[in-house]
């Protein structure tokens, strides 16, 4: 195996381990908004429950005023913690929810849920963030690296900043932005899905476990949507800060590396060992991630041409120096 395929195969590892970090950050999240959701339907069925059976009336009935300012008061908490947290769209949605003055039980529940899950994605939304970036800028600096020490040529490059940061999770993929990857149809999904459970529990009469369980597993399944997008989405910035890294040596060309073994898909075999264009690479089409869970990677093709500036001194001499270790280099350029 040569020294590209090692170090391109460590970089994906170690941007995978990142993400598994931050997804265990993120379960947190989950665990607590679904704790949060099941608080709401035991003080139901304790205030209103008979043979742990809520009524249909009692989930029809309008909530007395005093419920009403709990209801209120409730809102606005959610409200003061997303602003805190994120953008406006994940709040100002919710602020509509003041304007009720009358509000049947079933529709309050709803609607605290709804509130509650606006803050679980605000907060999945900004770990992920974090998550991604710290993969880019991971993956950009080691790419870097490695391109130089194998070369042996050394030279000034764009560090990576908030400005490149924030640009880089602006790029599209299938034509979506990060924050709609992340927001978009997981948060309306894992809503719609609580709601139906509990609506269809409460139409046939199902008693408290049955209600708790068939919540408990849409947060599961919504959980298992959002670690296979964390996957995904590490993959897709992984490989994106390595495309940027050739772009910024001059790598004209690029090999496609399949992870081979058993669930390596039939996409990926066939492109294994292929070479590209870097300025031809279509994420999707001859470019990591080809599909949700991928885990494919590329190396700079050996025959590379660098950008003239990358090759010669302040006199125009090739320059070249020795092996230097990842944290020799690092204090060179200044990398953090």
């Amino acid at each position: 195996m040569t020294y590209f395929e090692q170090r391109a195969i460590k970089i994906e590892d170690d941007s995978n381990k990142i993400s598994k970090e931050k997804l265990k950050t993120i379960s947190d999240v989950y665990e607590s908004s679904e704790k949060t959701t099941i608080k709401l339907l035991d003080k139901l069925y304790a205030k209103y429950g008979i043979n742990g059976i809520v009524p249909i009336e009692s989930q029809k009935q309008y909530i007395n005023s005093d419920e009403l300012k709990e209801f209120k008061k409730n809102i606005n908490k959610y409200i003061d913690e997303i602003k805190e947290i994120g953008e406006e769209y994940q709040y100002s949605e919710l602020i509509p929810f003041l304007d009720k003055v009358k509000i049947k039980r079933l529709e309050s529940i709803y609607m605290q849920i709804k509130a509650e899950q606006n803050l679980l994605f605000t907060k999945y939304g900004n770990e992920a963030t974090d998550c991604m970036s710290e993969v880019y800028e991971y993956s950009y600096n080691q790419t870097m690296y490695t391109i130089q020490n194998e070369t042996s040529l050394y030279y000034n490059f764009a560090l990576v900043n908030n400005e490149m940061l924030e640009k880089v999770l602006s790029y599209e993929n299938n034509g979506i932005n990060f924050s709609e990857r992340i927001w978009g149809e997981h948060r309306e999904k894992l809503f719609n899905d609580v709601q139906k459970s509990i609506a269809q529990s409460m139409a046939i009469g199902n008693d408290y476990k049955a209600c708790i369980k068939g919540i408990s597993e849409r947060y599961n399944v919504s959980m298992s949507n959002a670690t296979r997008l964390m996957n995904t989405e590490d993959s897709f910035y992984c490989n994106q800060a390595v495309t940027d890294s050739y772009k910024e040596a001059g790598v004209d060309s690029y090999q496609y590396l399949a992870t081979l073994d058993s669930d390596t898909s039939t996409i990926c075999r066939n492109l294994d060992n292929k070479k590209f264009k870097v300025s031809d690479s279509v994420v999707g089409i001859n470019y990591p991630p080809m599909h949700p869970n991928c885990r494919s990677t590329t190396i700079a093709d050996i025959g590379i041409n660098y950008k003239e500036r990358v090759m010669r001194d302040t006199k125009g001499k090739s320059v070249t120096t020795g092996y230097l270790t990842y944290e020799q280099w690092a204090e060179k350029y200044n990398v953090e």
